[in-house]
């Protein structure tokens, strides 16, 4: 058979064995009709489905009028462009083939990059199955599209780096530059640390092969300038978000935020066992973590072939670079346990508001991934294969035997117990934590000797090796990767009779879930951005950006604490401060238009016989069907509203302070205005039409008013009366507030930011760049 009859044969069953994978990983959930996740995917797919949906009726949403009382529509994640296509299948097809492209994607660029670097087919295809297989895109991680996209995309751009060191080709290394701004697109946090990571790897690499100096700068700038301009189009909106909001008072990550779920160096041992803590998804405490700490087992039998490269064959160049790489992604991931670099990266800009520093450990795994099959690479380069055999096997009997040890030392001091209770316990946990990593060791062991001493060919021998190299691995992970959270369909359309009866008498007015902590995990009915499909305005969201003036007011951190963090995703999921808010702030939740109440806490139901004021304020409206009441606010006020007069105030502040000495839904404070009473009995108003971006009203007054618009205020917002532009101004530091003159009046707001138009235009400059440089090439070529 000639060796392109081959290479086609290898490459069909390759793209089949690496979407078949995920297939039968995935099919039974779809078949049961449940989702693989909970919170943490409900959030990102009802998100992404209603933007697409948006699209496909003409409008493109800058402003989410469903979210947190009014938001802008960030540009981060809504605009991936695979997600967005998806988007437009209905919403069960629309998760699984989201999940199964990402990861049979990543694991297929996994096998192209290990071609790339020497390996053959058969080292190549096994790797590329262990990594499709591993728990960092499996297990509980299913609950994280953004993720699992995140980390799915590194083998792409891997193998574009490759490609150009490989064939000095530009196209490829400025394709990679494209790569990492989609990359960034969908997971900022993620193509932010791999862009650190490349930097080394790419000036490691450009040195070794000798590219000049000038060569150097000059592709780098290159680069820079592209993964800039593509990115832009998610970058600048976001950006813009940062700005307004740091105008309002957001405050950067406080340190303890930053070093959240940073890996404790100790943690090393779960690579070896990986329930020696406990809990392995999140173990030894959560702000000891990688987040889900089980992904840091990929397997022993890959850990052996890692240590056994680094051993053997330290001298090559490229096994230097990985471990390098590898090194970087570890420190990091572990710098909130570092004396001295844990300040100074605290310190460097955007890098210091990422939480959860352990995520850079997913750069970790593949140079983990890349070294074992480096490590297959030069065992079959080496004539002594049985030497490598016999070193691997040596490996494994040498951490066995120092288990074995412990765990000996551990029965011992048990049984000088005299607790009859302690002795079965601690036997239990020995079994549980320590019994198949020995197992697992001992098989290595026994494979090696095995193979040294039964199979006598070389190939066979090294093929033999390779598919039980596969076997054990997976024996070990798939427990892990296997597990999930599913969450049943209906549940995620909720399919609760008192939505539609919600979504039939809300009309303009909002929701709020009145749940008394911050928990992502949270249920109700509108929880995890639900409220976006079910079309229910409400203040809850599970966003990143949040927004400072709503957060100081809610003060869903609690009493007394005035900084709220840009980003801190889950925020506004619940807040600490809900019983003082119903009890006392009643004023609040009606200038905001909140007229439904979830009572999850059931702060209201418990409250109504010794609080007169909620039975005054609140009614009784319904009950979903997990129990929890749902209650009218006699008091909300519509989107649009008119104002018994302006009252002059010091210091906005006061509002976020002293909030229940305001009338803020009768009155408007401002700290530059003069204080007026306004004549509104006979004023009405008449809303025409309300969308994201726009809202059409006709009102009437006998004499001059003043109007607010209860959205959060945003300085891209513009009002119309009859056609003429008017000042839109900052009200009870939150909301919007116009002057309205006399007379019947047509009134229009518009939001639009210029910034995505920028955006757009950059973004597609860099992709026609990108373009042109692959078909010069072609044309040069004479393809």
């Amino acid at each position: 058979m000639s060796d392109v009859r081959t290479g086609q044969i290898q490459r069909i069953v390759c793209v089949m064995t690496l979407l078949l994978i995920p297939l039968f990983m995935y099919g039974r959930y779809y078949c049961q009709g449940v989702i693989p996740g909970d919170a943490d995917m409900i959030n990102f797919f009802s998100s992404q489905k209603i933007f697409g949906q948006d699209l496909l009726k003409g409008e493109f949403v800058q402003w989410n009028k469903y979210l947190a009382g009014g938001m802008p529509q960030s540009g981060v994640g809504y605009l991936y462009f695979v997600g967005l296509l998806l988007s437009f299948l209905p919403l069960k097809e629309y998760i699984y083939i989201y999940l199964l492209f990402h990861i049979f994607v990543g694991s297929f660029f996994f096998y192209k990059y290990l071609r790339e670097c020497k390996c053959n087919y058969s080292q190549a295809l096994v790797m590329a199955v262990i990594f499709e297989c591993s728990i960092q895109i499996n297990g509980l991680r299913k609950s994280h599209p953004t993720i699992i996209a995140g980390i799915c995309l590194l083998p792409i751009i891997m193998y574009l780096v490759k490609k150009f060191f490989n064939t000095k080709q530009g196209k490829w290394l400025y394709a990679s530059a494209f790569m990492v701004a989609i990359q960034a697109t969908i997971a900022l946090q993620y193509a932010a640390y791999l862009v650190i990571v490349l930097f080394v790897y790419l000036m490691a690499w450009a040195i070794y092969e000798k590219f000049s100096i000038k060569e150097i700068i000059l592709k780098c700038a290159k680069w820079v300038l592209i993964f800039i301009g593509t990115f832009a189009y998610s970058l600048l909106p976001s950006l813009s978000i940062l700005s307004e909001y740091q105008s309002y008072g957001s405050s950067s990550s406080s340190y303890e935020t930053f070093s959240s779920y940073s890996l404790h160096p100790i943690k090393v041992l779960q690579m070896i066992v990986p329930e020696f803590f406990g809990n392995p998804y999140q173990a030894y405490g959560i702000y000891y973590s990688s987040e889900m700490d089980i992904e840091m087992y990929v397997g022993i039998f890959v850990l052996l072939l890692v240590v056994f490269l680094c051993y053997k064959h330290l001298n090559k160049f490229d096994v230097k670079i990985d471990l390098l790489c590898a090194l970087v992604a570890f420190v990091y991931g572990c710098v909130a346990h570092i004396p001295v670099l844990n300040q100074l990266v605290y310190r460097i800009p955007y890098l210091g508001d990422f939480r959860c520093s352990g995520r850079f450990l997913y750069i970790l795994y593949f140079f983990m991934f890349s070294m074992a099959a480096k490590a297959l690479h030069y065992m079959r380069q080496d004539k002594d294969t049985d030497v490598c055999l016999k070193t691997i096997g040596k490996m494994a009997i040498y951490v066995f035997s120092g288990m074995l040890i412990l765990v000996i030392a551990i029965l011992g001091s048990s049984i000088i117990s005299v607790d009859a209770a302690q002795q079965v316990t601690v036997l239990n946990n020995v079994q549980n934590i320590y019994a198949k990593s020995l197992l697992v060791l001992g098989i290595i062991a026994l494979i090696c000797y095995c193979l040294i001493k039964i199979v006598s060919d070389r190939n066979k021998k090294l093929t033999c090796f390779y598919v039980l190299l596969m076997l054990v691995t997976l024996w070990e992970t798939l427990p892990y990767s296997l597990v999930t959270n599913p969450t049943p369909f209906d549940e995620v359309m909720v399919t609760d009779p008192i939505v539609s009866q919600l979504q039939s008498d809300i009309d303009n007015y909002k929701i709020w879930d009145a749940f008394d902590n911050v928990d992502g995990a949270h249920e109700s009915i509108i929880s995890q951005n639900k409220s976006i499909i079910l079309e229910l305005p409400s203040i809850n969201s599970y966003t990143i950006y949040n927004n400072p003036c709503l957060c100081k007011y809610m003060k869903n951190l609690g009493e007394g604490i005035t900084d709220v963090p840009f980003n801190y995703s889950g925020m506004l999921t619940g807040t600490k401060n809900a019983e003082n808010l119903l009890f006392y702030n009643n004023e609040l939740l009606s200038m905001l238009g909140v007229k439904y109440i979830i009572d999850s806490s059931k702060l209201i139901e418990l409250g109504m016989e010794s609080n007169d004021s909620l039975r005054v304020n609140y009614e009784y409206y319904g009950t979903d069907e997990d129990g929890t009441n749902i209650y009218l606010n006699k008091n909300a006020n519509d989107v649009l509203f008119f104002v018994n007069g302006i009252q002059q105030i010091n210091d906005k502040e006061l509002l976020y302070s002293q909030t229940e000495q305001y009338m803020l839904s009768d009155f408007v404070y401002m700290e530059e205005a003069e204080s007026c009473n306004f004549d509104t009995q006979d004023s009405t108003i008449s809303i025409l039409t309300y969308g994201n971006n726009s809202l059409c009203a006709k009102v009437k007054c006998t004499n001059e008013g003043y109007m607010c618009f209860s959205q959060n205020y945003s300085k891209n917002w513009k009002a119309y009366v009859d056609g003429e532009e008017v000042e839109v101004e900052l009200v009870n530091g939150l909301i919007m507030g116009i002057s309205i003159p006399a007379g019947e009046h047509s009134i229009e707001f518009k939001y639009f930011d210029s910034i995505y138009i920028l955006g757009f235009v950059m973004s597609g400059m860099s992709c026609i760049i990108v373009l042109c440089t692959f078909l010069r090439r072609r044309k040069k070529n004479g393809v």
